[in-house]
């Protein structure tokens, strides 16, 4: 073993990796939506047959390649929060979390939902893969930033 003192990560820097998780987040979720709504594929998870446009499935249920706008706003707003240094932003990290959790499950689902006649299924399965893998890292970033604010600061040396 080395006896070089190994060091917690900074409760801040871990943070600021979750929230900027959260951000790209709902950044990606433009082009991809775009892009569905240019090639009319609306969400097939829990979807009448009747359910309209891309654009109006875009707006109140997501696309095959993007989500809904409300949550992808609030996990945009939450990524903007998570960078204060108080309990606001401590709990906005932990909802990043939540959030990434709630992604991944739905993530899943569509992945391995049955095709529909307007989306085509490699589409579902790469928008879910797409989604199962953003939401598994937003919750091991918000995850991780948590485990460091609980952790102790300084050098913490290796057993030997």
């Amino acid at each position: 073993m080395s006896s070089v003192p190994r060091f917690h990560a900074c409760p801040d820097e871990r943070r600021l990796v979750a929230s900027r998780a959260a951000i790209g987040f709902a950044l990606l979720n433009l082009p991809l939506g775009a892009a569905a709504v240019a090639a009319d594929w609306p969400t097939t998870v829990d979807a009448p047959a009747d359910q309209g446009s891309a654009a109006q499935s875009f707006l109140s249920r997501g696309t095959a390649l993007s989500g809904p706008v409300a949550p992808v706003l609030l996990t945009g707003a939450l990524g903007l929060l998570a960078r204060r240094r108080d309990r606001f932003g401590l709990a906005a990290t932990g909802l990043i979390g939540a959030m990434g959790t709630l992604i991944t499950i739905n993530g899943a689902r569509q992945a391995l939902s049955r095709p529909a006649a307007h989306s085509p299924r490699p589409v579902l399965m790469a928008g879910g893969a797409i989604f199962t893998a953003l939401g598994l890292s937003l919750t091991v970033a918000s995850g991780r930033a948590l485990a460091a604010h609980r952790a102790p600061a300084g050098p913490v040396r290796e057993a030997r």
